[in-house]
């Protein structure tokens, strides 16, 4: 594979592929650049056989920079729990690609992307439910719910109670 002068293949500048470098004289595999870079990047200290430990997913590797990644879409989810998420809005926001994004958050969090935006949701709004008289409505819409019946259903599908049943457990 050739790309032409200035494209690049990934985040990393020392990327054969993007130096045009011949194959012949390329000693280490395009993953063992990447999870060597990702190493360094981000700062972490680990034995020689480490370098190359590639965590699989499917047939989707993910190395330790593609991990970190991950770290950061979570955390962005996190942050931005209120607002529409895409997985092409996340992608682009992160600079990693959908599949490898896609497969990174099942592999951290046993979850869809949008399973793990709406449990993030329902964590937000439980303190909300147990410490406030606020109506359901209200609640459901300050933590991103368009309807208060989206609300319920998300909720009583990660709790396994209702909200209503929620804070009155809260209350006892």
């Amino acid at each position: 594979m050739r790309l032409s002068k200035g494209s690049s293949c990934s985040p990393f500048p020392s990327c054969a592929y993007c130096q045009n470098i011949p194959a012949e004289k390329i000693r280490f595999s395009t993953a063992s650049i990447y999870a060597v870079t990702a190493l360094i990047e981000v700062s972490e200290v680990l034995s020689i056989n480490q370098f190359f430990l590639m965590r699989l997913h499917g047939k989707i590797q993910l190395n330790l920079y593609d991990l970190s990644c991950v770290d950061q879409a979570l955390s962005y989810i996190k942050k931005h729990y209120r607002d529409a998420i895409s997985i092409e809005q996340l992608s682009m926001e992160i600079g990693m690609g959908i599949k490898k994004l896609r497969a990174g958050i099942k592999l951290k969090t046993g979850l869809t992307l949008h399973e793990y935006h709406f449990k993030v949701r329902i964590e937000q709004a439980m303190p909300m439910l147990s410490d406030t008289g606020h109506p359901l409505k209200a609640i459901a819409s300050s933590v991103g719910f368009k309807t208060e019946s989206h609300f319920c259903k998300r909720f009583k599908e990660i709790t396994s109670m209702t909200p209503m049943e929620y804070r009155l457990q809260c209350a006892v």
